[in-house]
This record gives structure tokens, C-alpha cells and sequence, in this order.
């Protein structure tokens, strides 16, 4: 349930930002395609390799949380090194500044969704505790109600 709608909230959002980026000019075509291929590329890892943790390995889970984000950087680095090779010199600007926004997209997604989903989780495990305690409260007064007796 959560893997899609992680999928579902951030293949909209990257596509939308790809929209913009090519209103705002033509030339930009080629740069937003591959910061978008980027972005999707990342976001799918990202969401495959979660929902095999989260069942595999669920106490992994923070690990995993941190080590996506130098997997994200890497990743970053690599398609603008590979964009360093084989565009023009000139146009490398446009490919890196278009790459650090997808990154950026991708980024901020990724902290707002995982910041609401951790909030979330504690709010239910506070609506838990909270019903236990009430549980226990009232396991004491009927041991003391029966021990009246």
C-alpha cells in the first residue's frame, strides 16, 4: 500500500516538473529527458528496493533510509559525468543545472513522504500505547473489583 502510493505520488511529480522545464523553453528537451530518466530511474529503485527491505528486513529500515541518500548522489554524479562526456561543453551547464533539480525534486519527495509516513507511524503507535494504557487500567480495576469480592 505504501510502495504505491510513494510510486503514485512521485511519477506525477516528476512529470509535472519535466512539464514546466520543457514550457519554459524548447532547447531544454534533451537536458529535462535525461533529469527526467533520472528521477524515474531513482524513485523506482528507490520504491522496489524499499518495498524488498521492508519485507525481507524491517529493522533495516533506517539503514536504509540513509543509505539512499548517497545512492541518490551517486547516481546524480554518474549521469552528470556521463552528460560531462558526451554533450557539448556549452550545453553541460543546462544538462547539470536541469540534474541538480531532478535530484532535488527526488530529494524533497523523498524527505516530505518518508517525514509524513514516520509521523504517521507515531501517531498509531501513540493511539496504541494509549489504548493499551486504558486496556490496563481497566484489567486493574476489574482485579481489584474481583479481590473487593
Amino acid at each position: 500500500m505504501t510502495f504505491r502510493r510513494y510510486l503514485i505520488t512521485a511519477i506525477p511529480s516528476i512529470l509535472l516538473f519535466t512539464a514546466i522545464a520543457m514550457l519554459v523553453d524548447i532547447d531544454l528537451t534533451k537536458p529535462t529527458l535525461v533529469g527526467t530518466g533520472m528521477a524515474i530511474l531513482l524513485v523506482l529503485t528507490e520504491a522496489f528496493v524499499w518495498r524488498w527491505v521492508a519485507k525481507k528486513s524491517p529493522e533495516s529500515l533506517p539503514t536504509f533510509y540513509s543509505s539512499m541518500s548517497l545512492y541518490r548522489m551517486i547516481i546524480a554524479a554518474f549521469v552528470a559525468l556521463v552528460s560531462y562526456l558526451i554533450v557539448d561543453k556549452e550545453d553541460f551547464r543546462t544538462y547539470i543545472l536541469l540534474i541538480l533539480l531532478f535530484y532535488l525534486v527526488t530529494l524533497v519527495h523523498h524527505s516530505l513522504f518518508f517525514l509524513l509516513l514516520l509521523k504517521k507511524s507515531a501517531e498509531i503507535d501513540a493511539n496504541d500505547n494509549k489504548s493499551n494504557n486504558n486496556n490496563l487500567d481497566n484489567d486493574n480495576n476489574i482485579d481489584e473489583n474481583e479481590q473487593d469480592k
